[in-house]
């Protein structure tokens, strides 16, 4: 099964030819991860989708690192919207320091999903109602989140929500970086680790 950020993605990664019926397979999941409707017609749909998605990704970051066997290590990092902006398009929710890697076949393997945008009690109109019944509630704080995640070779890996532990990312940019270091670049993970090891 694929996350959200693979399955609303994958489009634009897929040969030209594939593209309608994969849409077509994954129409509801798309429209409701997008936030809006999508043609039911061949012909049309991929013109749908392209239509919301092209404005939706000035709202989030993919940066990628081209690995040495050719394929994209790429991570997803929403950017800083309104509360309405998450709830109208809920893929932004996904996309909290999501790493996926695509092989150049356009298939995909998530990586690390650490979890989902959430909101404080009475922050947004979805959470303005308790639910009935049990259920937990935890205090939100703010601090940096580290995901940690193995990779295909049981290495470990870690990142940040906006950078992977091995590049620095050129402030406002989106695209592929192809230089890998082999020192930890980011400092969030490099004081992350000095911690764990005392």
């Amino acid at each position: 099964m694929l996350s959200p950020v693979e399955l609303a993605i994958k489009p634009l990664k897929i040969p030209r030819e594939e593209r309608a019926n994969y849409l077509l397979a994954h129409r509801r999941e798309l429209e409701e991860l997008l936030g809006t409707s999508l043609s039911k017609k061949p012909e049309r749909i991929w013109d749908t989708y392209y239509m919301r998605i092209r404005p939706l990704k000035r709202d989030f970051k993919e940066q990628c690192v081209k690995l040495a066997d050719g394929n994209l290590l790429c991570l997803y990092q929403y950017k800083e919207l309104s509360a309405k902006g998450y709830i109208k398009a809920p893929l932004l929710s996904a996309m909290r320091g999501t790493v996926v890697k695509w092989y150049s076949n356009g298939e995909s393997r998530l990586m690390a999903f650490p979890f989902a945008k959430f909101f404080n009690y009475m922050e947004v109109e979805e959470t303005k109602t308790l639910p009935e019944g049990r259920f937990h509630a935890s205090l939100k704080l703010d601090g940096t989140l580290i995901i940690v995640w193995r990779d295909e070779n049981g290495e470990m890996h870690y990142n940040t929500r906006g950078m992977l532990e091995w590049f620095t990312p050129v402030k406002g940019k989106t695209g592929v970086y192809t230089q890998k270091m082999d020192t930890i670049a980011n400092p969030y993970v490099k004081a992350f680790l000095n911690a764990v090891k005392r």
